[in-house]
């Protein structure tokens, strides 16, 4: 882990061309895609169980570790239980990233909400209530943070957020009205998926830079 660290503009540099290597061939399987109607669904964002989705799930995975790395190592206990809290939370994320938990959720809740178009991915009314209620939670954790790293983790969350929440809003009545071929709900996902990649990928690097600032380097000294 200690190499990792010490390593971390590599791991951000590879994880950043990683990601723009996907977004090239996802935007080639939409050119593809409308110059020959032949689906590379192994190249789109929007598709399940594909190359996206693992460096997702990976992306997602990696912050868990980490987070249960800065667990292990912090005191005093409150703490320890906060960042594995966190740790517990990515690792979540990344199995439903890949299971796409939230797929059947979504079905067993939408004919309750049918009538809000905004609403055809009802996912995002209980991710929303939870993400409140961690807001809440995590707020007196949050401010208590290195100016630093609550400006980092700051925004990787709003990002992360803004295209997870943000824009499957903006493209579910879309994809309810005209279907997922829509080329307006198909310019969403993508802006979505982007942000979500950028957004843990930023917060891995914050993560990195606190090991090495706040973890590491106070054992060695």
């Amino acid at each position: 882990m200690e190499t990792l660290i010490n390593r971390r503009s590599k791991v951000i540099g590879l994880m950043s061309a990683l990601f723009l290597v996907l977004f090239v061939l996802h935007i080639f399987h939409l050119y593809w895609l409308n110059s020959t109607g032949e689906y590379l669904q192994f190249y789109d964002f929007n598709s399940e169980k594909n190359l996206p989705t693992v460096f997702a799930t990976f992306n997602l995975f990696f912050a868990g570790c980490l987070l249960f790395y800065i667990s292990a190592h912090k005191t005093p206990r409150e703490m320890k239980w906060r960042w594995l809290i966190l740790a517990i939370i990515f690792f979540f994320l990344a199995y439903d990233e890949y299971a796409m938990v939230h797929d059947p959720l979504s079905r067993k809740l939408r004919p309750y909400v049918s009538d809000v178009d905004m609403l055809h991915f009802a996912w995002v009314i209980p991710y929303s209530i939870l993400l409140l209620v961690f807001a809440l939670g995590y707020l007196r954790f949050f401010f208590a943070l290195p100016r630093k790293y609550m400006m980092l983790f700051g925004a990787a969350g709003f990002i992360f957020v803004l295209g997870a929440v943000g824009f499957e809003l903006l493209g579910a009545p879309r994809t309810k009205n005209f279907g997922r071929a829509d080329i307006y709900y198909t310019v969403f996902t993508t802006i979505e998926e982007c942000l979500e990649f950028i957004g843990v990928i930023l917060f891995n690097y914050a993560l990195l830079a606190y090991l090495e600032e706040k973890v590491i380097l106070p054992r060695l000294s």
